[in-house]
């Protein structure tokens, strides 16, 4: 990933879905699709993700709007994707938005 600015938009968050064993997940069939944000101050951003392909690749993805990535620093995501069966979470990624200099 390309580095990540205060307030950018248009930036693409790709998660790929997978079971325990690397395996990727079918979710062409969920039936609720988000990416949780965790901003440095602790807050959660919750945001409808959306399908990839048809879902059967697993991927999802969110893009940003000008008001997602507000606070510099550290932050946290993670995909939960619900199914008629199961409720799916991903591991925690990390990222850093960086500072502008106006």
């Amino acid at each position: 990933m390309s580095a990540v600015h205060l307030n950018d938009s248009g930036i693409t968050f790709k998660i790929t879905i997978k079971d325990e064993d690397s395996n990727v997940i079918d979710v062409s069939n969920a039936t609720s699709l988000f990416i949780n944000f965790k901003k440095p101050d602790g807050t959660i951003l919750s945001k409808p993700a959306i399908l990839f392909t048809d879902g059967t690749d697993g991927i999802i993805y969110y893009i940003t709007n000008p008001t997602d990535l507000n606070l510099s620093g550290l932050w946290s995501l993670q995909a939960n994707v619900v199914t008629s069966t199961s409720n799916l979470k991903t591991n925690i990624y990390d990222f850093r938005v960086e500072r502008n200099v106006t």
